[in-house]
């Protein structure tokens, strides 16, 4: 598809642009993530609680090769959605706590397909972390870092939160921090969250073979992102969920919207 990098930083802004804007594909396609959180009607601290917890069963699946189901009814993000309707307990962090419900979370993730031997225990921790050194509320992260996105990043890797301390769900958890609860300082100095998703639209779009599971592969993208955003001023941050919609829904009109995209930059439009 993309021939040459000056078409790829071309093709990010116009597609960054769209996306800001809410068009075409983006008008009729939004994140898991974001259609979960339009559901609940829960004040913000309770709406980051949901989004902070339900990121940490959010990894790689190593045994098969392959990352959590994100969309549809058994994706991540409507398990969650039902967690949160049906045993809202589970995101209640005080109470959880306090009522040493850790058992029952165990025996409550054991019924559910998605999640792993480790996601209670992670999801436990988490919690723990949240109750003991964030009064409970994931927003309090923000305001200790002053609004400072490397801050918020260097204060949740110095914390025991399993599952979103790690290269890719720290920055995606700030990426819908900053989108959707309150817009940070510095979110340039944010790396992109690079998971399967979006190694695969890179295939796509560019033609390459990068293997997901290849721990050098994913090295030398996260590397070229570095060199892009140095050289053209892109924040990976600011085109992380336009180019994650386009993998998402790929055969969804994702693959008819990155065709129209390129041919229109090819015509000078």
């Amino acid at each position: 598809m993309l021939a040459t990098e000056s078409e790829f930083i071309a093709f990010l802004k116009r597609i960054r642009g769209d996306y800001q804007a809410g068009n075409r594909i983006y008008q009729r396609h939004s994140l898991p993530e974001y259609t979960a959180l339009e559901q609940i009607d829960d004040g913000e601290s309770a709406k980051a609680t949901f989004v902070t917890l339900a990121l940490v069963p959010y990894h790689m699946r190593w045994e098969v090769g392959e990352m959590k189901k994100t969309t549809g009814r058994t994706g991540l993000w409507q398990v969650a959605l039902n967690l949160w309707r049906q045993h809202h307990w589970a995101f209640d962090i005080p109470g959880l706590i306090d009522g040493e419900r850790e058992n029952r979370l165990r025996k409550l993730f054991s019924r559910l397909e998605i999640m792993d031997d480790y996601d209670a225990e992670w999801w436990w921790v988490t919690a723990n972390t949240l109750y003991r050194e964030f009064d409970s509320d994931p927003l309090e992260i923000i305001t200790q870092s002053d609004g400072d996105a490397v801050e918020a990043a260097g204060l949740v890797r110095a914390h025991d939160f399993p599952g979103l301390a790690d290269e890719t769900t720290t920055p995606l958890w700030l990426r819908i921090i900053h989108e959707k609860f309150e817009a940070l300082d510095r979110t340039a100095g944010l790396a992109l969250p690079l998971d399967p998703t979006l190694i695969d639209v890179f295939n796509k779009l560019g033609g390459t073979q990068f293997d997901s599971i290849d721990r050098d592969d994913r090295r030398t993208v996260r590397y070229y992102w570095r060199i892009i955003a140095r050289k053209h001023g892109i924040q990976p941050i600011s085109v992380d969920a336009a180019l994650r919609v386009l993998g998402v829904y790929w055969g969804q009109g994702g693959r008819a919207y990155a065709s129209d995209v390129i041919e229109e930059l090819r015509n000078g439009e």
